[in-house]
């Protein structure tokens, strides 16, 4: 499961450096300015055609940095293999790719913001949210597993399970997780 995330992540940064023209180079990891202004891009105009780099930016600094630590499994990112999303056109998989750049991006900005460098899967879904919303604005598409996000934190809800899923995986699999 988690080598089908990263492959989603790889084929993620090769849509955006694809999509943005960009020329294939070694990879440099963005700087820190360079990715909070590209986080502020998505954050501004989520569906742009400036907020492709932004993603391309954000998914560099998530691969290439040690200023950042994202966890990625199906629990983090549920709608990254959404059966709707997988069997979309060209736009859905962009959409896709795109979350996933928005979950970075809130996962990111909140490493940085903080100091730590600790996977936050909270602000990484705020974001997503956020990103989904705007994208509900424009167009009718739904994406059940960021519906339940979102009843989640209409809930107050969302934040507990962000604690319970980091205490699973500190835990391991024979251990259980205690919650704070």
């Amino acid at each position: 499961m988690v080598n089908i995330l990263k492959t989603l992540l790889r084929v993620a940064l090769v849509v955006f450096v694809t999509s943005a023209g960009v020329r294939a180079q070694a990879p440099e990891v963005p700087s820190r300015r360079e990715v909070l202004a590209a986080i502020a891009t998505l954050e501004d105009r989520f569906l742009s055609p400036e907020a492709v780099r932004a993603a391309e930016v954000v998914t560099r600094f998530v691969e290439l940095s040690e200023d950042c630590l994202i966890v990625l499994d199906p629990e983090a990112i549920p709608w990254a293999e959404d059966s709707e999303l997988a069997s979309a056109d060209d736009r859905g998989t962009m959409l896709r790719s795109l979350l996933l750049a928005a979950y970075f991006a809130g996962n990111t900005k909140a490493q940085l913001d903080s100091g730590k460098v600790e996977d936050m899967p909270y602000p990484g879904w705020l974001f997503v949210i956020r990103a989904y919303q705007s994208v509900q604005e424009r167009t009718e598409f739904r994406i059940s597993s960021i519906e339940e996000f979102i009843a989640m934190e209409e809930k107050g809800t969302l934040e507990r399970f962000a604690r319970i899923l980091k205490a699973r995986r500190n835990a391991g699999p024979d251990e259980p997780a205690d919650i704070i």
